[in-house]
């Protein structure tokens, strides 16, 4: 794992298929679930600290 990927990202909110909110990893663009410390696509650690809560 690189030092980069160990660096949390905040997850980039988008429109999703079904109109609500997704997640993408900025790392790899990839679909992150909500709340998962890590993209299990790339390893990209997330940092949730200003999502709103369910």
């Amino acid at each position: 794992m690189s030092d980069e990927s160990r660096t949390p990202k905040k997850p980039q909110a988008v429109l999703s298929v079904f109109g609500g909110t997704a997640y993408e990893c900025r790392n790899c663009g990839d679909e992150v679930q909500k709340y998962l410390p890590y993209c299990p696509w790339c390893g990209q650690m997330q940092d949730w600290s200003d999502v709103d809560e369910p």
